[in-house]
């Protein structure tokens, strides 16, 4: 999950929490693969459990590399702030891949269902260190909004915002309308629009994170197998 502290976006997981924001998954009643049961022996687990310990109001001892996420309790949403504080305690980022295929196969259970703290933590273990730092996730849960927090626009816009954190929607605004428009068939309406703008998920970044995520998202792709082409030399006067 690319970090750039907040800028950990596009996020794996998230296409699937705005469709169920508001939903905790129930445990799972399947057994994880041993493949994701195996932590790493040289993983931080140690750090990984205090961070899923303070995210979801549990007792560290509580936490077990069997554990599945649904299983403690987390949903898409709360997954999402996992990587956020991970990424940030440890100055790490973390790809947007490692947690996941974006599209799994029909079927698949969801990601809290199937990843376990385990394979959380040899991912973890993996992970590149940061492009940037931005300031840590120990800011208190005091009602106020907080740096990285993620959730519905229309649950973190009325929060109190003393910081000054800028709602950066993920997706892209626009692109939800369009998805939502073409899904229709037809233009939406403006209640239509102030309804999904309302249910869509942003995240609270710096003013100057936003903007640089703001940059990176808008800065078109090249083209594949696109040179660059060769810098030419001043002329000597």
């Amino acid at each position: 999950m690319s970090r750039s502290s907040p800028i950990a976006l596009p996020l794996v997981i998230l296409a699937a929490s705005l469709a169920s924001c508001d939903q905790r998954p129930p445990p799972p009643t399947h057994s994880a693969t041993p493949a994701q049961s195996e932590p790493a022996s040289t993983a931080p687990f140690s750090a990984v459990q205090a961070i899923v310990a303070r995210q979801l109001g549990l007792r560290p001892e509580s936490i077990k590399p069997e554990s599945t996420f649904a299983a403690l309790g987390a949903d898409d949403l709360d997954v999402v702030e996992i990587v956020m504080a991970t990424e940030e305690a440890l100055d790490i980022t973390i790809p947007d891949e490692a947690l996941g295929p974006i599209k799994p196969p029909p079927g698949t259970p969801p990601l809290p269902a199937r990843l376990t703290v385990g394979a959380f933590v040899t991912t973890v273990s993996q992970a590149p260190k940061a492009r940037f730092s931005s300031p840590k996730l120990d800011e208190p849960h005091d009602g106020t909004l907080r740096l990285a927090q993620v959730g519905a626009y229309q649950d973190l816009s009325k929060l109190p915002n003393p910081r000054g954190y800028e709602l950066v929607f993920v997706p892209e605004l626009s692109a939800l309308e369009a998805a939502a428009a073409q899904k229709l068939g037809q233009k939406l309406t403006e209640p239509e629009r102030i309804a999904l703008k309302n249910k869509a998920v942003v995240m609270a970044m710096p003013p100057a994170d936003a903007a640089k995520f703001k940059e990176q998202r808008n800065r078109p792709a090249a083209p594949a197998g696109t040179v660059a082409p060769p810098v030419q030399p001043k002329a000597q006067p």
